[in-house]
């Protein structure tokens, strides 16, 4: 996840957000970009040997610079290397390093630490006790390794993301095969400032669970986002768990349709509730869209929103911004093969002054989803009971723009779409009403 950047001297901006793709098997590029309407590109940087070279997480550092981390197989000791590169302001290298044994290992995240250091999970096969073993690598300023530790069982554990946490220990998410109930769990370790484990935990059922993002929240508790291949009712669902301070699940989540959904970003609101970004497949098709969504402190769905449109969009990192809004940076792809670009979207803050209270035993929130396609906004739902829906459409304001429909309907699922194209682009919210009772879902109208 992405981390809030400072202001830079520049006039009329709104958000700076740093993302970086790979351009082909032997370099990867970091784009730094600038959001003031349409994004210009200010400066791009590559980096990276004779061989493959990829970068996986990037975050600004305290001397406005950049630190990215990912893996090499151009410089190292072994097959694959965890690879951090340092930059400046303008996306030149002051130095790179290369940590690992003679077999693989990656880099997945990268913070900066409070005494200016750095902190890196991923995996490793050099080192520890299994196939493949969480990997955390401390480092000073310059990059020379402090200490390293090893976290994991026989088989194959992963870090994903890491975060010091407020006492100035680590906190990390990723996976373990090597624990846990069956199959991969979503993993959680916490550790001492020297690395020491202070306590793991294991989230998930009997399938496949794994954590791919994590935020230590004001309470001092965590919220971590992945997936799950069993909870939900698709192939893969968006997983959310909420802990306590000593990694007890308060509660777990599942959020998503009948396909492929991934959670890769979640961070606490200024409301103490949350919202996710990551990926979901287009219903009825096979294109992968950015999913967000938005939820309150117990989990309860608020809204969720799909973007894409031809090709691949995913959502790897959101951030809350100033006005309320939101900033979700990702990448996208159209289906000829052409590499992955960057993909930025900007949220509206949240104004419709509409409320819903459809009681969950009448309407699953899960089950009440707005997707925009093709000039159609799709609205999808279940009833519990044989009853008279009405669905609405309002713009930011409020002002009702459209009945979509108002009849008696049956027990069962619903599919309608709503010729939006004929309206002007924006943000539209979607209101569900029936028995005096309603619910509200987001919808985003692009031409």
């Amino acid at each position: 996840m992405l981390s809030k950047l400072p202001p830079f001297r520049i006039v009329n901006f709104a958000l700076l957000i740093l993302y970086f793709v790979p351009l082909s098997t032997s370099h990867f590029t970091l784009f730094f970009l600038l959001s003031a309407g349409a994004p210009d590109t200010l400066w791009t940087r590559t980096y990276g040997g004779d061989s493959t070279d990829i970068g996986r997480s990037v975050r600004q550092t305290n001397d406005g610079g950049f630190i990215i981390a990912g893996g090499t197989t151009s410089f190292g000791a072994g097959r694959q290397d965890v690879y951090l590169i340092r930059t400046d302001l303008n996306g030149d290298t002051i130095w790179t390093r290369a940590y690992g044994g003679d077999s693989t290992d990656y880099g997945s995240s990268v913070e900066q630490t409070t005494d200016g250091g750095f902190i890196i999970t991923g995996r490793t096969s050099s080192f520890g006790a299994g196939n493949y073993d969480v990997y955390l690598i401390r480092t000073d300023l310059n990059g020379d390794t402090l200490w390293t530790k090893t976290f994991g069982g026989d088989s194959t554990d992963y870090g994903a993301s890491v975060e010091q946490t407020t006492d100035g220990g680590f906190i990390i998410a990723g996976a373990t095969n090597s624990f846990g109930k069956d199959d991969s769990d979503a993993y959680l370790i916490r550790a001492n400032y020297n690395g020491d484990t202070l306590w793991t935990k294991t989230f998930g059922s009997d399938s496949t669970e794994a954590g791919r993002a994590l935020q230590q929240i004001n309470d001092n508790g965590f919220i971590i986002a992945g997936f799950t291949s069993i909870k939900g009712p698709g192939l893969n669902d968006v997983y959310l768990v909420r802990t306590d301070s000593g990694g007890n699940a308060i509660w777990t989540k599942t959020y998503g349709g009948t396909s492929y959904d991934v959670g890769f970003s979640v961070l606490q609101t200024k409301d103490d509730g949350f919202i996710i970004t990551g990926t979901t497949t287009a219903y009825d098709t096979e294109i992968l869209d950015t999913y967000i969504i938005r939820i309150n402190s117990n989990g309860d769905s608020l809204w969720t929103a799909n973007y894409g449109g031809a090709g691949i969009q995913q959502g790897f990192s959101i951030q809350q911004t100033n006005d309320g809004g939101f900033i979700i940076a990702g990448e996208t792809s159209p289906y000829n093969g052409a590499a992955f670009d960057v993909y930025l979207i900007r949220l509206d803050k949240e104004t419709i002054g509409i409320q819903g209270d459809i009681p969950n035993n009448f309407l699953n929130l899960n089950d009440f989803i707005v997707s925009y396609k093709n000039g159609n906004t799709s609205i999808r739902y279940t009833i519990q009971y044989s009853t008279t829906v009405k669905l609405e459409a309002y713009d930011t304001q409020g002002k009702l723009v459209k009945v979509i429909t108002n009849k008696a309907m049956q027990k069962g699922s619903y599919r309608i779409n709503w010729d939006s194209k004929r309206f002007g682009s924006g943000v539209y919210y979607i209101k569900l009403s029936t028995g005096g009772r309603s619910v509200i879902s987001k919808a985003v109208v692009l031409k």
